[in-house]
């Protein structure tokens, strides 16, 4: 976009990529759920696959399902300035960035690994 630049990033510094975007539940609607979870998983797989593989499509149904009035070329210039994260459907960064989390105060326990702040269900991702 003209006028804008990419400062830094999350790859800087937390010295490895940040994922963009995550699911959120709690363990009780995750397990009396599990179908709805997997559906929206997947949905969320075949999102990233498409951001990456086509962002012009991407940029496409944005803008159809918003009604956003931005031009296309805008989001499609954010999406291939080099710098800007890419979108991930397995875990980057989130233990760096959790630790971060505990260091400042906002955690009251340290994450070791993923498996203490992701469901079982994304244990066996690859991620970090």
């Amino acid at each position: 976009m003209p006028g804008c630049h990419v400062v830094t990033d999350s790859g800087r510094i937390l010295g490895e990529p940040l994922s963009q975007a995550a699911l959120f539940t709690t363990t009780r609607l995750f397990e009396a759920n599990p179908a709805t979870v997997q559906a929206t998983k997947a949905a969320m797989a075949e999102a990233v696959g498409l951001i990456r593989d086509d962002p012009a499509e991407a940029v496409r149904i944005y803008r159809t399902t918003s009604g956003d009035p931005m031009p296309a070329e805008d989001p499609l210039a954010v999406l291939r300035t080099p710098g800007v994260p890419d979108f991930y459907d397995k875990p980057q960064g989130t233990v760096r960035f959790a630790t971060h989390l505990f260091r400042t105060g906002v955690l009251k326990t340290e994450p070791r690994s993923r498996k203490d702040h992701f469901l079982h269900a994304v244990h066996g991702v690859d991620g970090t």
